[in-house]
């Protein structure tokens, strides 16, 4: 019988990061923190500590520690707090004896210990936050710091003795340097000319004695010199069978004074700001030719040579402004390095360059010709000029940098990151040119090394010959799965979306749509966003639902790196596209986007059925405050995140994306502007600026107001309605007439205005349909009734009496007689070519539907733009009282099912509406996949709005009768919270709401 074995234990996301994080800490630091520390770790993921500053605490808390002796501690209950779990816990001792303890007694201190142990978390996380905010604990020296070039300036004394020591060399400290008709390269030192230039400019650079220097004495004897580098420095130039001709490098001098007779006074004894090691190479490498025995004559170059050094001397105020010089000198020297150094590209330019001048060398001569001109520097950390050096450098060359599009990205990106720049390194075009056949195939490459690190979550360092290439000769590393993924593109847009019979084929205008919207990954993150780039995504809304479940799929498995794992184990075995994506899961998506598009196909279903939204886009969603604010408030009470496995937590964050997402693609908001100029420039980059090419045959722009919530009343809101100006509608028809370009209403724009209850106002609404010229548009009106349920207007009131007005009108304005086609109405009785409809009943003040804000956010949703002046005497009635002390955003809202019959009866394809208050026409609009376009009162409305109908989304994809549902949602895996949610208290404010578990448990990661 065959022995199941249990499957290994998968580390969960949380023990991933802190793993990653672990090795980091090694990497930065060279040590491990230990596993009682390991909770400062969160700090790193959250940005709030480096490495360095955990260290620097873990040490500090270890050596306390072993001097305080606090290894073994036990537990005693002091006292109980209010509540039974509250416990007040002293330590003391160590727990021993523990055999002689009954039972009961064993259990009570291991309940005192946890609930000590959540309460030392909590503190430990207070005090480390405030310990990282401060500049950390000052840490005392075990023992001063001293000379740590004793043997250096040992062997520096016995080689000036020997230099000294020699007639040549003997007064060789009062010599003068060598001007330029002496044989030198610039003007000697001059009395006069020094005073001058340090008067004038505080530096002075001239001819001068290596020996004026105080050679004895390092610039900075306290840290140590390598004794190597000073030997390669020797070799390098002053080798012993080559006589220098000059001093390689600069020599400056730091001066208090600009005396020429108080630095005369000083020579010997200079002090030096600059590197040391070429001096004390020259120093060593002359004695060693005195004591070899050299002749006069050579050695008399090798006094030229110290007469003629370059010196510049520095005027310093102190000390330590000639240590910082000091330190920035030979600073300068490595960002010079980092300059003047040439790139991997462009050494691989230089050798072809020099190719060029001999074309009939082989690779294997070119590189010894190559580096038989080449200067030899010893302990030069550059890489050689090998034979394979060569190689890769042709081969790159002829298939990548012979291509302007290739040539153009790899040097884009050097120019972004210089030396940083993950193409700094032969290995990587090494591997490039051996898995990319053609450069279509290396422009792809290109540009995803390029796009996975602007993301930021990979760096160059990611990437090498063997992650490119795969474990061994024959491997299938990363770039064959791009490549791969370039093929699927291909295949899925050129094949997949156009096969089977041609009535099955999606929409033709869709896939052309596909193919300029993410081609490559330029034309990908310009059209969809990501990495916490927010773009304009109501383009997607132009689209059929089941071809955004296919630009789903290819966003996820294209442009995105999750199903990454599944691609690599599908090519081990082919890298034919179509066999690749008939292997799961990628049959199976696939499949869900043929299946939504055979529900598409009949024509009389084309608008009802496309309604399940895709799986959620690559790329983080940032929230803003008021989204977190506004959807935390259905958390129900005693449910946190930790209630949550990590897995749980990952999977709805997407949902909560995928919500947010939506929402983004169908709804735009724009600020009221008191001008048409203003609103030109707020709606011109809006859909509706191009409604015509977006709508299909039959469809209108709607352009809805109802006055009831074009702002709030100043007095007596909850029975006034606010005064009608015509300005906002007339401003924003005007401006989109001079975006048309058109003197009149196009046949396709519905102008619906609701009236507020109030007959007489058709004359004031004459007054919006001004063109900007001052002709009136031509128009034709026709009057609708919508009547409201008698029982739900009450429901509103505070007081009842005299006669209730149930009929509000309704006037739309076309070019020509209005024409619809008369079909049923969607919600309530009669036909979409009558003039009446209804009974609508209104949600009540206390119900779900209605949005309800606390006086201060609502007040910062009107704002000043939102407030409109009422006069004269009101009628008497008491303003309603809420417990929670919240009201309604508005107190004239129509219901959501009212919006949805106009939607249905006016026919449209796109909506522009002209008084938003709280979110119900655009969330009736994201129900029927129809752009909206709304006019905000200001920013923060804007923004509140937002994570109103973020949260409304999510509501629906939780609620098994919506358009919107995803099944997948309900299958999360949060069974560890089923419980807590189960015993929550649900708020009075949500009361009637369709809110499941798993849509309060997502509300709730917002929270975070």
């Amino acid at each position: 019988m065959p022995v199941k074995k249990r499957p290994a234990c998968k580390r969960s996301a949380k023990g991933e990061q802190n793993r990653s994080l672990q090795q980091s800490q090694r990497r930065a630091t060279g040590s491990n923190l230990p596993r009682e520390h390991l909770w400062m770790l969160d700090f790193v993921a959250a940005g709030q500590a480096s490495h360095q500053e955990l260290q620097v605490c873990s040490d500090h808390l270890r050596k306390q520690k072993q001097e305080h002796g606090v290894d073994a501690l036990q537990g005693r209950v002091l006292g109980l707090g209010s509540e039974p779990h509250h416990r007040a816990v002293l330590l003391e001792g160590a727990l021993d004896n523990l055999t002689e303890l009954p039972v009961a007694v064993l259990y009570e201190r291991l309940c005192d210990v946890e609930a000590l142990s959540a309460k030392v978390d909590e503190c430990k996380l207070q005090l480390f936050t405030e310990l990282v905010s401060r500049d950390g604990p000052v840490t005392a020296l075990e023992r001063p710091l001293s000379n740590q070039n004793a043997d250096l300036l040992l062997k520096l004394d016995a080689a000036l003795g020997e230099i000294m020591g020699h007639r040549i060399f003997s007064n060789i400290m009062s010599d003068t340097p060598l001007g330029i008709t002496q044989g030198g390269r610039e003007a000697a030192f001059v009395d006069e000319a020094f005073e001058i230039s340090m008067k004038r400019n505080g530096t002075y650079k001239c001819a001068g004695n290596l020996f004026w220097l105080a050679l004895r004495r390092l610039s900075r004897p306290n840290v140590p010199i390598l004794q190597k580098n000073i030997t390669d420095l020797q070799a390098t130039w002053f080798a012993e069978d080559t006589i220098p001709t000059e001093h390689p490098y600069q020599i400056t001098v730091g001066v208090t004074s600009g005396s020429a007779a108080q630095l005369r006074s000083e020579f010997g004894n200079l002090v030096r700001l600059s590197p040391e090691e070429p001096d004390v190479a020259f120093i060593l490498a002359l004695a060693q030719q005195i004591s070899n025995g050299a002749c006069d004559a050579t050695l008399k170059k090798w006094k030229k040579v110290a007469l003629t050094c370059s010196f510049t001397f520095d005027k310093v105020a102190n000390e330590e402004e000639g240590f910082w010089r000091s330190v920035n000198l030979r600073r300068r020297l490595f960002y010079d390095y980092e300059k003047l150094s040439l790139s991997t590209t462009a050494r691989i330019f230089a050798l072809i360059d020099f190719k060029q001048m001999h074309p009939t060398l082989g690779n294997k001569k070119l590189a010894q010709e190559y580096r038989a001109h080449l200067q030899e520097f010893r302990g030069s950390t550059e890489k050689p000029v090998s034979d394979h050096f060569v190689d890769v450098a042709v081969r790159s060359y002829n298939q990548l940098f012979c291509s302007d599009v290739c040539k153009k990205m790899i040097l884009s990106d050097e120019e972004t990151h210089g030396k940083t720049s993950v193409f700094n390194d032969l290995s990587i075009f090494d591997a490039i040119c051996k898995r990319c056949h053609s450069t279509a195939d290396a422009v792809w490459v290109l540009s995803t090394l390029k796009d996975l690190i602007s993301g930021g979550s990979w760096g160059p360092k990611d990437f090498n010959e063997r992650t490119l290439l795969g474990k061994n000769q024959g491997g299938r590393g990363d770039l064959v799965l791009w490549i791969a993924k370039r093929e699927i593109l291909q295949w899925v847009l050129t094949s997949w979306l156009t096969c089977g019979p041609r009535q099955e084929n999606f929409p033709n205008d869709d896939v052309e749509l596909l193919k300029a919207k993410i081609a490559s990954h330029s034309d990908y993150r310009a059209a969809c966003g990501g990495f916490g780039v927010k773009v304009d995504l109501t383009w997607q809304a132009e689209m059929h639902e089941s071809t955004r479940k296919v630009l789903s799929f290819l966003e996820s498995v294209i442009y995105g790196t999750r199903q990454d794992s599944h691609l690599k184990s599908a090519i081990k075995t082919t890298t034919v596209p179509k066999d690749i994506l008939a292997q799961e899961p990628f049959a199976a998506q696939l499949q869900e986007a043929k299946d939504c598009r055979a529900k598409e196909l009949p024509a009389d279903a084309l608008k009802q059925d496309e309604k399940v939204e895709a799986s959620p886009a690559a790329g983080a969603m940032n929230f803003t405050e008021p989204e977190l604010e506004t959807l935390s408030r259905l958390l129900p009470e005693g449910v946190t995140t930790k209630d949550l496995d990590e897995e749980s937590t990952t999977e709805l964050k997407e949902f909560v994306q995928l919500a947010a997402k939506r929402v983004d693609m169908f709804w735009t908001p724009v600020l009221m502007m008191e001008n048409r100029e203003g609103m030109q420039v707020e709606l011109k980059p809006t859909p509706v600026a191009s409604f015509a090419k977006k709508l299909k045959a039959g469809q209108n722009l709607l352009i809805y107001m109802d006055t009831k919530v074009a702002g709030e009343s100043s007095a007596q809101p909850h029975c006034r309605v606010p005064a009608f100006s015509s300005k906002v509608p007339r401003e924003s028809l005007g401006a989109l007439l001079k975006i048309w370009s058109l003197s009149e209403l196009p046949d396709n724009v519905v102008v619906a205005l609701a009236d507020s209850y109030r007959p007489g106002l058709d004359n004031n609404l004459n007054q919006v349909f001004i063109h900007p010229d001052g002709d009136y548009l031509t128009k034709s009106r026709c009057l609708q009734h919508i009547s409201y349920d008698y029982n739900s207007i009450i429901a509103r009131k505070t007081i009842s009496r005299g006669i209730i007005n149930q009929v509000e009108g309704l006037h739309i304005y076309t070019r020509d007689t209005l024409a619809v086609e008369s079909r049923n109405r969607r919600f309530y009785d009669g036909k979409t070519s009558g003039t009446l409809i209804g009974p609508v009943v209104l949600d009540t003040y206390g119900s779900a539907a209605t949005w309800r804000l606390s006086a201060e956010t609502k007040k910062k949703l009107y704002g000043k733009q939102g407030k409109s002046l009422a006069g004269g005497a009101g009628p008497q009635e008491d303003r309603p009282v809420f417990t929670d002390g919240k009201e309604p955003a508005t107190f004239w809202g129509s219901p959501r099912k009212l919006l949805a019959e106009l939607l249905f009866s006016l026919q449209a394809g796109m909506v522009l509406n002209l008084a938003e208050v709280d979110g119900a026409m655009p969330m009736e609009c994201l129900l029927s996949n129809i752009p909206c376009v709304s006019v905000v009162f200001n920013a923060d409305h804007a923004q509140l709005l937002h994570a109103r109908l973020v949260e409304l989304t999510v509501q629906e994809m939780s609620d098994p009768k919506s358009p919107l549902h995803e099944a997948k949602l309900s299958l999360c895996s949060i069974q560890k919270a089923e419980g807590a949610v189960a015993g929550a208290v649900v708020p009075d404010a949500l009361e009637g709401a369709v809110v499941g578990k798993v849509e309060v448990v997502a509300r709730s990661l917002l929270s975070k």
